[in-house]
């Protein structure tokens, strides 16, 4: 944190001795997700972009209104931010939490035979591991999971933008013994992505078993996800985690929004004509795509799904504290 924010801090706290906030503690919380986390998001980490204190200052001295700024600050230490070692983490628990269970079942393997890992083994070898999208990295998962002899990293957007026909597909898992399916992605929002891959992955012959598994998934996309497998009996989906609402700021009111939520709504609504500026294709509101007003940040990126005032920036002038990388 820079000094004149850090001063800024103890300004604050001496206006409001013994309130209900502690701003120095929130920027000391601020500075030590800083250190463990906020230092290793991705698309910051070129020349052109300062490091993550000069950022805060920055994004901070885009609202004038004290009021609003402290707002800013609490906010900034209520991020939710997943760095690469919680990704690798994922990486690792999706196999025994989502992809083991799912292959006792279609296998119809006995939990206490001896020959279950031999067997869980040779139904990985059979499965085709694919994404929903380029973000999500299967080159890694492959690594992480020692996963060989597949040497087509599918996407389903990509196959979809490729005009790659189903019949193309299958023939590829016919050639490579691959009898099964297992879709993944890093995070699922709204899950309009999912729905767009199903498109294709639902053409796919009936008695071939698919498992959409996300790391990560919003309401929005666990209800797609409910419906694929209600639809499908050849679709199972389970989220490795199910993000809950304390983690959105979501425009609708609810009886049950805490004081955070309260104060971060009046934010967002309070300082969006400076964050969409002058003009952006993207503007889907003060609480980003859905109106879900999402406070997860991956290092890889921000969801789209994310509080516009944490990545956008434009000439309003707002600066973003984690600009994101679109793919528009």
């Amino acid at each position: 944190m820079t000094p004149d924010i850090a001063q800024l801090l103890r300004e604050w706290d001496r206006d409001v001795l013994n309130g209900p906030t502690s701003y120095v503690g929130e920027g000391e919380f601020i500075d030590f997700l800083a250190t463990q986390l906020f230092d290793s998001f991705e698309p910051a980490a070129g020349a052109q972009h300062p490091e993550f204190g000069s950022r805060l200052r920055d994004w901070l001295s885009c609202e004038q209104d004290e009021h609003y700024k402290q707002k800013m600050v609490q906010l900034a230490s209520r991020i939710l931010f997943f760095g690469a070692k919680e990704f690798e983490a994922l990486y690792r628990a999706t196999l025994p939490r989502s992809v083991y269970p799912w292959l006792v079942n279609e296998l119809g393997l006995m939990l206490d035979s001896p020959n279950l890992d031999a067997q869980l083994q040779n139904g990985i070898r059979t499965t085709w591991f694919t994404g929903v999208t380029e973000s999500m990295r299967l080159a890694t998962f492959y690594h992480v999971n020692n996963i060989e002899g597949v040497d087509w990293r599918l996407d389903w957007h990509g196959a979809i933008k490729g005009n790659v026909s189903i019949g193309r597909l299958e023939e590829y898992m016919a050639k490579h013994g691959l009898t099964r399916v297992v879709v993944l992605e890093d995070f699922a929002g709204s899950g309009t992505q999912i729905r767009e891959a199903a498109d294709l992955f639902c053409q796919l012959g009936k008695s071939i078993p698919i498992l959409v598994a996300p790391f990560f998934a919003c309401r929005g996309a666990v209800n797609v996800g409910a419906a694929l497998q209600s639809n499908h009996a050849n679709i199972k989906f389970t989220p490795l985690v199910e993000i809950d609402g304390d983690c959105f700021i979501p425009q609708q009111v609810s009886p049950t929004d805490t004081l955070f939520q309260k104060n971060i709504r009046d934010l967002a609504e309070h300082v969006h004509a400076k964050v969409v500026g002058s003009g952006w294709t993207q503007n889907y509101g003060p609480f980003g795509f859905g109106q879900e007003g999402g406070l997860v940040v991956m290092h890889t990126n921000c969801p789209d799904n994310c509080l516009p005032m944490i990545h956008h920036n434009s000439d309003g002038p707002w600066k973003a504290l984690f600009p994101r990388s679109s793919r528009l």
